[in-house]
């Protein structure tokens, strides 16, 4: 696809389901619109828990904060509960929360924010974070992370004994981790 091909990039029901990672998705986005082209998105944010990763699954306020970093600017947007499949001839609809809006590409890119090694390779030690003891954790699970990190306990580690003591599944503990770690240090960045 050339690039600054398009003046409007549609995207209906489409950013839950088809990329792996949005965050990998929006620069091609970025790419082929002109500038000063639109993005217009419809849809929900239900992602598929084969397809993607827990760490991929993004709320609608971290969609708009990928979208802004990409270098688009938001016009219009909405996050409502909405009706649809409702038939006059039928008793059933479905409602869902759907992400609609519309985003201007106004600029470059910002330059992403790499996450450390030791977020992706989950055998690799956590450090302890500076500002981490100070960190007031959103929820139980973030806690739970924040108590175990010492310096010398990878991700693995730190899931082994989520499971070990608080019984975490285990398919979820490690992603799990993985996510809260993640935001953890997205909060530090803000």
């Amino acid at each position: 696809m050339p690039d600054a091909a398009f003046d409007t990039v549609l995207t209906p029901w489409f950013i839950d389901q088809v990329p792996a990672d949005l965050a990998t998705l929006l620069p091609t986005i970025h790419r082929v619109l002109r500038d000063g082209g639109r993005w217009i998105n419809f849809g929900p944010l239900i992602y598929h828990p084969t397809h993607t990763r827990l760490v991929h699954r993004y709320c609608y306020d971290e969609v708009l904060e990928l979208t802004a970093r990409e270098g688009f600017e938001m016009e219009n947007q909405r996050y409502a509960r909405m009706e649809y499949m409702a038939s006059p001839a039928g008793c059933e609809a479905r409602i869902e929360s759907v992400a609609t809006f519309s985003a201007r590409k106004s600029g470059p890119a910002r330059a992403a924010v790499e996450d450390p090694e030791w977020l992706s390779d989950t055998t690799r030690p956590v450090p302890r974070l500076a500002g981490l003891d100070a960190y007031a954790p959103p929820h139980p699970l973030f806690a739970a992370v924040v108590a175990l990190v010492d310096g010398r306990r990878s991700i693995d580690d730190i899931a082994r004994i989520l499971i070990d003591r608080h019984g975490l599944p285990h398919d979820a503990a490690t992603p799990g981790v993985q996510a809260a770690l993640r935001e953890i240090t997205r909060a530090f960045r803000r």
